[in-house]
């Protein structure tokens, strides 16, 4: 137990300590993202990809919470947080409370539904209403 909890302890600082790009956090990082080539249209970064959102796939909470800070960060951090420690708890407590349909569906209260509008708002962020259970995904 104590092992885990010194891991959670570094895992927390190094989050805390290399923060967001653009959020003070590390002035480098914030002057790069400023001059980030990488910038979509949208006019967002690629501060989702400094986060590490990778997964293994097979929780469909973490995989939903992945997609939603990729392709709808604003609206991810509005609704769960600035903090990506509690942000992620918080989406991944959310995500594991909706039911399972069983199979991708694009209406209801279920997580393959907010998972469909996650997918869709790669190309369109303004299905991220939908994604996030604000709009047909309630």
């Amino acid at each position: 137990m104590r092992a885990s909890l010194s891991h959670l302890f570094v895992v927390v600082t190094l989050v805390t300590f290399v923060g967001c790009k653009g959020d003070g956090g590390d002035e480098a990082a914030d002057s790069a993202a400023a001059t980030d080539s990488t910038a979509t249209d949208s006019g967002t970064d690629d501060h989702a990809d400094h986060h590490g959102t990778e997964t293994d796939g097979t929780d469909p909470a973490e995989v939903y919470c992945a997609c939603m800070l990729d392709n709808c960060h604003e609206p991810y951090h509005t609704k769960w947080g600035e903090d990506e420690v509690a942000a992620q708890a918080a989406c991944v407590a959310e995500a594991d409370a909706l039911p399972i349909n069983g199979s991708d569906v694009e209406a209801g209260n279920f997580i393959e539904c907010r998972q469909h509008w996650c997918e869709m708002a790669a190309s369109d962020p303004n299905v991220c209403t939908n994604a996030i259970g604000d709009a047909v995904c309630i």
